[in-house]
């Protein structure tokens, strides 16, 4: 048997308790970017705010209180939809 290590998406909505999981081959933007986007289609809708954990891909500086995400400064082509 082989096991491997993949990264995994996982969103939660507080108030419905709905969880949303899916598995990524990497951890990068781009995986980032497609995960919130396939949890947005599932949702048909979008929430009012999307926080993040201190995961290594969404933030740039670790902080308990107040994360800074995804740099700001010239729009990543990426990010340019959000």
């Amino acid at each position: 048997m082989h096991l491997e290590y993949n990264p995994d998406f996982v969103a939660t909505l507080p108030y419905s308790g709905l969880i949303f999981c899916i598995a990524l081959e990497h951890q990068k933007t781009a995986d980032l970017l497609h995960s919130i986007n396939e949890l947005l289609c599932y949702l048909q809708g979008v929430t009012q705010t999307i926080t993040c954990d201190n995961m290594r891909t969404a933030v740039t500086k670790a902080d308990r209180y107040e994360p800074i995400s995804l740099p700001p400064g010239p729009v990543n082509p990426e990010t340019k939809q959000w």
